[in-house]
């Protein structure tokens, strides 16, 4: 039976090995995890800031510094930076803090070590006495993450692994996401005479490992699995403000830890999260867009579309030669061409074409009068330019009409014999010319490739069209 139990347990430590990703399952001592209450107006807390960092240099990647600014001491006056957040005094209470700076170390009770009988929190001179206990402690649990923060869309996405290499005490643990900022400018009292080297040249503290926000609230979510061989998978997304309190939050100085406690107090171990920032890479984030960037993930609104469009060429009097090359005799609105730049976007192009024809007209004689059908503009080989004429002598007459469009006809005859004259006719062979006039019956300069109409004084009207 024992030996069947071993093989079991075996069996059930592999399938979680294969399916972790990036926390060692190979047992470890436990990290220390500081937790300092620290405040702006707190003269000596300076001091203690830098006694922590030494203690986190001293013991690279074990050590975790989340730095709590609560208490009296954090209060701001007018007008200085409100440091505190919605966790840290929860966390102060527990600890039973007394005087600043006070720190606790993993949230254990050392004997002896404690401001006040049974509570946690230290006074700095004892940190590194407890810190160096921790560190000689072996841990049942491992726990690492995986942080990204893109910086576009400001979503922080933790990935945290907790592998138990024992069995924890506590049936149910706590697991707890802790987002920090770095460089935080501000005041600080003391800062010049006790932690020289965080002072900016503009007179202000450079404040480091700042509690920001608890991504899994106030005292962390439940593991519920606590034996050897057990696997804790879990991601966590946050969209990042652009502040708190006011205080803005700086994306490229943000880190995380996390940790693991047996409730609200015991801290198991913890550790800092490797850090990715996924920077702007600008394009045309839109996939039904023709130049859709698949490694863009903010957008230049760069985005091209294929378009669609309608070519009103306008109205013609026969033919017209489109951008497809063809000639069309006949209204079209249903011809189409398609042009393609240079990132694949069709632009397709819709022909809208009215092709009229050339006005058919005729003569009519009323009476003594002459009548050609209603038009726009009119000339004859008298010189008028209306729509009815009174001849004055038998004769060929002929008359050149125009439309609305400019479009010209074909010239129509009409031959009078019906007028009776007192005083024999003569043929005259010489004639002078009046005047040159376009389709509108406008006198006009003499010009190539031009319909014109030449008016002499016999009463002869020529259309010429000289091409050169």
């Amino acid at each position: 039976m024992k030996k069947l139990i071993t093989l079991t347990t075996a069996i059930f430590c592999v399938s979680f090995v294969f399916a972790q990703s990036f926390v060692s399952t190979t047992p470890e001592n436990k990290n220390i995890v500081l937790e300092e209450f620290t405040g702006i107006h707190c003269v000596y807390c300076p001091d203690g800031h830098l006694m922590a960092q030494n203690l986190y240099n001293a013991n690279p990647g074990d050590v975790v510094l989340i730095n709590i600014h609560t208490g009296s001491y954090a209060q701001p006056a007018a007008g200085e930076p409100d440091f505190r957040t919605s966790f840290g005094a929860a966390i102060e209470v527990i600890a039973n803090v007394s005087g600043y700076p006070a720190g606790t170390i993993n949230r254990h009770q050392f004997t002896g070590l404690g401001q006040l009988s049974g509570g946690t929190a230290m006074s700095r001179g004892n940190w590194a006495s407890a810190g160096g206990q921790i560190l000689a402690q072996p841990s049942c649990v491992n726990v690492a993450a995986e942080a990204s923060l893109n910086i576009s869309t400001r979503v922080l996405t933790v990935d945290v692994e907790a592998y138990y290499t024992d069995n924890s005490i506590a049936s149910t643990n706590k697991l707890n996401v802790v987002l920090l900022q770095n460089n935080v400018e501000g005041p600080q009292t003391g800062g010049a005479t006790y932690n020289p080297g965080q002072m900016l040249p503009n007179g202000n503290y450079n404040h480091q490992h700042m509690l920001r926000h608890m991504l899994t609230g106030q005292w962390g979510d439940d593991i519920v699995n606590t034996t050897i061989g057990s696997l804790f998978q879990n991601t966590y997304n946050y969209t990042i403000p652009l502040h708190l309190n006011g205080v803005a939050y700086d994306l490229l100085n943000l880190e995380v830890a996390v940790f693991v406690a047996e409730g609200f107090r015991e801290i198991l171990s913890g550790n800092m999260a490797n850090m990715t920032h996924i920077l702007p890479i600008y394009g045309c984030t839109d996939t039904l867009a023709c130049n859709y960037d698949v490694n863009a993930n903010a957008n230049d609104s760069s985005c091209l579309y294929p378009t669609v469009s309608i070519d009103a060429v306008g109205v013609f009097c026969d033919t017209y030669t489109w951008i497809d090359g063809n000639t069309y005799t006949a209204s079209n609105n249903t011809a189409t061409y398609t042009v393609t730049n240079a990132v694949g976007c069709d632009s397709i192009i819709t022909l809208d074409l009215t092709v009229t024809g050339n006005p058919i007209s005729t003569i009519t004689q009323n009476g003594t009068d002459l009548e050609v059908t209603i038009v726009d503009a009119y000339i004859w080989n008298t010189g008028e330019i209306t729509q009815t004429i009174t001849p004055t002598a038998n004769g060929l007459y002929w008359c050149i009409v125009t439309d609305v469009n400019g479009c010209v006809g074909d010239t129509a005859f009409y031959e009078v014999t019906n007028i009776v004259s007192a005083i024999s006719e003569t043929i005259n062979t010489e004639r002078k010319l009046l005047r040159i006039t376009d389709i509108l019956g406008q006198e006009t300069p003499y010009r190539r490739n031009t319909p014109l109409f030449y008016i002499y004084d016999n009463g002869i009207v020529e259309k010429r069209l000289i091409i050169e």
